[in-house]
């Protein structure tokens, strides 16, 4: 997906966006919001790494760009199994760029390219507890909030519930 919006540009990553992505999510605000597969602190190695996943295809992703650099990402995977035609998609974007409305102008139109893309009936994302702006921008995309799963997750030393959004293929 390579889209010029009015507030970012959603692109492929490319090897020099390493720096940028290491400087974003070296942020502990931002690390607080991931899974504990992102690594803390975070490295430009730790970026090559990612880009060489993206790259191999190991998971569909994309740089959220402002001003020539990337600064976010959107993305996931497809499930396995029996949950194959479901989407899991995630999101992040640097601290000093949240609060715009980029990733709320992002989403629906990537939600809309996933359904085109990949045979999926469902795009799924699931969030800490914690992060009420990552449910406010779901809900603007169309997400439904299905539930919650009670104290689910623990991420640095606490403990918090996650909520599970989706929307369906109509």
């Amino acid at each position: 997906m390579e889209r010029q919006l009015k507030l970012s540009r959603v692109r492929h990553f490319a090897a020099a966006d390493a720096g940028s992505i290491a400087q974003h999510m070296n942020d502990p605000a931002i690390w607080r919001n991931l899974r504990d597969r992102v690594p803390h602190p975070y490295s430009v190695e730790d970026a090559r790494a990612y880009l060489a996943a993206v790259a191999a295809g190991d998971l569909t992703a994309f740089a959220i760009d402002v001003a020539g650099a990337a600064v976010g990402a959107i993305g996931g995977r497809v499930d396995v199994d029996v949950r194959r035609r479901t989407f899991e998609v995630g999101f992040w974007l640097g601290r000093a760029f949240q609060g715009r409305g980029i990733v709320s102008e992002i989403v629906p139109p990537f939600v809309e390219w996933l359904f085109a893309e990949f045979d999926v009936n469902r795009i799924e994302a699931q969030v800490f507890g914690w992060n009420t702006a990552s449910e406010r921008v779901l809900a603007k995309a169309g997400f439904v909030r299905e539930g919650v799963l009670r104290a689910a997750i623990t991420k640095a030393g606490e403990t918090t519930d996650l909520s599970i959004w989706a929307v369906v293929r109509a």
